[in-house]
């Protein structure tokens, strides 16, 4: 594809007093935006008022458009969702009035307006991760197990085989695994898994999608991609699935990162095409991230064409029809909030302002800012760029386009004022068989604790040469691992965590049954590790103090007493798994359920009822069983020692026809029912 480099940086057309703003999304004077895109706006201060009816959003084509407006979880930013897509090819202009937002520290915002044009392509169902995730290669419940299987221990698919294992750091190994060419019936073979060093596996699950990037985030919960779903799950330490991500705003899914925040934020990583040349037969594809705030709002949106020109991709076949300029591989969140990625096909780091999107420094590319000392050739191709607690960052340079291939994992200290780039450490593999070890794609490096370094080292074109590799700091092989060269297995990322967790229980595992109108039975799933006890909260709904009981492990239910009819509670639990150590888990997510009313008899249920032979009791505890005819006189009673069952099958042989008075009860509650019995 032979043509002039399309220049995406826009002079803003048609706004007023666009200073006033931090942020603004889409970037006014933006072009081809999807059409099902919103409007993000953020002074900067804390909101004091806004008025989404001094708001306006306009099309040429679209007309008026209604949207709703929300305040996202900062309590700064704006969302303005269109309730409809606009429509193709169309010039909107947003308005917001004098008065539209007031704001602490500033008072009313004036009145100031923006404009941007939608693509000419109908709102499309998201791409499949596949289709971004061959560009890479070709470039050179509900809970997870809902449709996973559990592989065999003993067997573990032949996935892999330790080469060594000298006192490597303590921990298990969390990988994502998959053939490097996918064919049908290989489903199996997409494997998440944990290992130990040895080999033993910990735990592993197959799926019909392919997985991507199985890691722990800053919350203390797994993510993992899913390419069937088009999404990110968030997994507890018991793998159920607690939440998911997905990128929005129309932008193309893409399986390369995604990043949560301590505090609930998650930022993922997408990509959008942009159709150029007189045919419209070509695209250039470019990065997009966005960030999200706990309740799924967007609260951040950066977009590679509003601010990387298409010239400054290297090393790109400009005959191709997809045109991958940018390709963002990794995000992560620095100490001060802001934003470093890992841009492959720029061969740059970049660090970017989150307040506003632009950049604060850029590293490496065609738009460099860095002197490099100690490392003449940078980095080429690189992925997984991550910031240390030193304040040095490390990243895997691939080295695709190095003088003589071979890749590495490096550590530079950065001088962020001066803009030098010390490169401090690195590890290149000995040679294997006589080959130097190259790896032309994917690949993370991770520092341990202890100061060792753990490398995937990604896309192998040579199934001799190793997968992961763990170092110390002088460079000494302490651990290897070679994926199974049948099927030429590849991972994606693979970690090391020191992880035994205590874990919290599942709140989808949580169910509340027999609710009487003074009692409920609590119960959930026994986790990984409970093996002290389980403290249960609860309170109504309206009270701000808990009440809380202990349940000793591996008990896996509570009955609550004494509640009021009618009345809705809250009750939480978390799990104990060292009372001596004081280790427990977190709360789990809160739940609700409300209390009968005193005429609810819906806690006995008495079937079949007309009744001839037997008749089945379901109730709270029944401990005693008593069944009355209508002069009083007990005619048959059946007690039994407290029991979870709920559930009694009762012989009525010995009864005449007639009508009955069944009561159920135990020592908290009692409740009655009528019987009909027809012989």
């Amino acid at each position: 594809m032979k043509s002039t480099p399309l220049f995406f940086l826009l002079i803003v057309s048609a706004f007023t007093c666009f200073g006033q703003f931090q942020f603004v999304s889409p970037k006014p004077g933006a072009k081809s935006l999807p059409v099902q895109h919103n409007i993000i706006i953020r002074q900067g201060n804390v909101l004091l008022h806004a008025d989404s009816q001094l708001f306006s959003i306009t099309g040429i084509k679209s007309g008026k458009v209604s949207f709703k407006m929300i305040v996202c979880d900062d309590k700064k930013t704006l969302n303005l969702n269109p309730l409809l897509p606009f429509a193709t090819n169309d010039t909107i202009t947003v308005i917001a009035a004098e008065g539209a937002v007031t704001v602490e520290n500033a008072g009313a915002i004036p009145v100031f307006q923006f404009t941007f044009t939608t693509s000419g392509q109908k709102a499309l169902e998201e791409r499949s991760a596949n289709s971004l995730w061959e560009n890479e290669w070709d470039d050179v419940n509900e809970s997870v197990q809902k449709d996973a299987a559990t592989t065999d221990d003993d067997d573990s698919l032949k996935l892999f085989t330790i080469t060594t294992n000298l006192e490597p750091a303590p921990g298990s190994i969390f990988f994502d695994c998959k053939p490097a060419t996918v064919l049908p019936g290989d489903s199996a073979l997409h494997v998440i898994g944990i290992i130990q060093n040895n080999g033993d596996s910990v735990y592993q699950q197959s799926f019909t999608g392919l997985p991507y990037d199985f890691h722990l985030g800053s919350n203390g919960y797994f993510i993992t991609y899913r390419s069937d779903r088009g999404c990110y799950y968030m997994l507890d330490s018991n793998f159920h699935v607690v939440d998911s991500f997905a990128i929005a705003n129309g932008f193309a899914v893409d399986p390369h990162d995604c990043r949560l925040t301590a505090d609930g934020y998650a930022y993922i990583i997408g990509a959008e095409d942009q159709p150029v040349g007189d045919a419209m037969s070509h695209v250039y594809r470019g990065s997009v991230i966005q960030g999200f705030d706990p309740h799924h709002n967007i609260i951040f949106e950066w977009r590679s064409l509003d601010y990387v020109d298409v010239s400054e991709g290297t090393h790109l076949n400009e005959d191709a029809s997809t045109l991958d300029y940018v390709h963002t591989n990794s995000i992560e969140i620095d100490f001060d909030g802001n934003m470093i990625t890992s841009n492959r096909n720029l061969d740059q780091v970049n660090k970017i302002d989150i307040s506003t999107g632009e950049f604060i420094w850029r590293m490496g590319g065609v738009k460099n800012e860095f002197t490099f000392l100690n490392d003449p050739q940078k980095f080429s191709r690189q992925h997984d760029c991550r910031r240390l607690p030193n304040g040095n960052i490390t990243l895997y340079d691939n080295g695709n386009y190095h003088p003589l291939s071979h890749s590495a994992a490096k550590e530079y200290k950065l001088d962020e004022v001066q803009k030098t780039a010390t490169l401090v450490w690195s590890y290149k593999h000995p040679m294997v068989d006589g080959v130097i070890p190259y790896y032309l794609a994917m690949g993370n490096v991770q520092r341990l604790k202890n100061g060792n370094t753990f490398i995937n080292w990604g896309k192998r074109y040579n199934t001799n040469l190793p997968s992961m590799t763990e170092v110390d700091s002088a460079g000494n092989i302490v651990w290897e691992m070679k994926l199974s060269a049948d099927k030429q297995y590849i991972a994606y990322r693979a970690h090391k965590y020191d992880w035994n967790p205590c874990a919290r229980p599942s709140a989808d595992s949580m169910k509340v049954r027999e609710i009487t109108g003074n009692s409920a039975r609590l119960s959930w799933e026994c986790v990984v590790n409970a093996n002290q006890l389980y403290e249960v909260q609860y309170k109504r709904k309206d009270a701000t103090t808990w009440e809380a009981q202990a349940v000793l492990s591996p008990a896996d239910n509570l009955v609550l007493s004494f509640l009021q009819t009618s009345t809705t509670y809250d009750w939480r639990l978390k799990s104990w798994c060292d009372t001596v150590a004081n280790t427990a888990s977190g709360f789990s997510e809160t739940r609700s359920f409300t209390t009968a009313s005193d005429d609810d008899n819906s806690t006995l249920f008495i079937y079949p009822n007309p009744a001839q032979n037997q008749v089945t009791i379901h109730s709270l505890g029944m401990e005693t069983v008593q069944v009355f005819n209508l002069h009083g006189q007990l005619v048959m009673q059946v007690t039994r020692p407290a029991t979870d069952a709920s559930v009694m099958v009762l012989s009525l042989g010995s009864l005449p026809s007639g009508l009955y008075l069944v009561v159920v009860g135990n020592n908290d509650y009692r409740a009655t029912a009528m019987l009909s019995v027809v012989k």
